[in-house]
């Protein structure tokens, strides 16, 4: 029982009460504004110039390719995780949006003077993108595996 509020939390057939299926919800929130957050930083730096001390200093690499691959991973980490569809259309969908939000993003810094277009920036957003499509359909393909062994009846 719940302290505070007086609630048991049960479980009825594999189905969880109204209290844990809140914090699902609240999770799930949480990653909405997470993501947003996400994107909105992503845009920021990408058309802020580039600063070689202080905050905005945020190159690790000469080229920043490996900033460019890991936030592109992440951000389509964020996208699947707060629809949660297990599609292979739906996830590739999902790969799609970030992809042509890092071209659009790319793109703009062509007029941007303090800001340099380079195509292998894209690159490496679809890099880190397509990684994480790959870890995705893996562990899709082990679930499966892993399902089928357990499930199978025993002949």
């Amino acid at each position: 029982m719940n302290e505070k509020s007086g609630q048991t939390l049960t479980f009825n057939k594999g189905k969880v009460s109204s209290g844990i299926r809140y914090l699902h919800m609240n999770s799930k929130c949480v990653m909405k504004i997470a993501f947003i957050i996400w994107m909105m930083a992503i845009t920021v730096l990408s058309v802020l110039p580039h600063s070689d001390k202080g905050i905005l200093s945020y190159k690790l690499t000469g080229s920043g390719m490996f900033i460019h691959f890991v936030v592109y991973f992440v951000a389509a980490g964020l996208m699947y995780w707060i629809n949660r569809r297990d599609s292979i259309p739906f996830i590739l969908f999902c790969g799609l949006i970030i992809f042509m939000f890092s071209v659009i993003l790319e793109s703009v810094q062509l007029w941007l003077p303090a800001r340099t277009f380079n195509p292998l920036d894209i690159a490496a957003n679809a890099g880190g993108i397509v990684l994480f499509i790959l870890l995705w359909a893996g562990d899709q393909r082990f679930v499966k595996i892993k399902r089928n062994v357990f499930d199978s009846p025993v002949k």
